[in-house]
């Protein structure tokens, strides 16, 4: 029994990066912009955790076309949060 207990241990602890996965956190501020008594828009600000900025700057930094890659990159990341509901 006590083989047996260690075999589904060893197992066990074996995949536990399977489990595991990266996530990035993004913290929203939106800003309502009013002039006068008038709704103009809304302004957003992303705030990325460390990992998930670290990885967009290394990708902007290594690209032919920064700005090009700055707009795929902002477009890519609107629709991931639209696809989740999160807008």
């Amino acid at each position: 029994m006590k083989f047996i207990k260690t075999i589904i241990t060893l197992i066990a602890l074996y995949s536990m990066p399977v489990f595991s996965h990266p996530h990035s956190f993004v913290d929203l501020k939106t800003n309502v912009i009013v002039e006068g008594s008038m709704l103009k828009s809304f302004q957003m600000e992303w705030m990325l955790d460390e990992i998930a900025s670290s990885e967009l700057i290394y990708e902007v930094k290594n690209s032919q076309d920064k700005e090009k890659t700055q707009q795929n990159i902002t477009a890519e990341m609107v629709q991931n949060r639209i696809a989740k509901s999160l807008f």
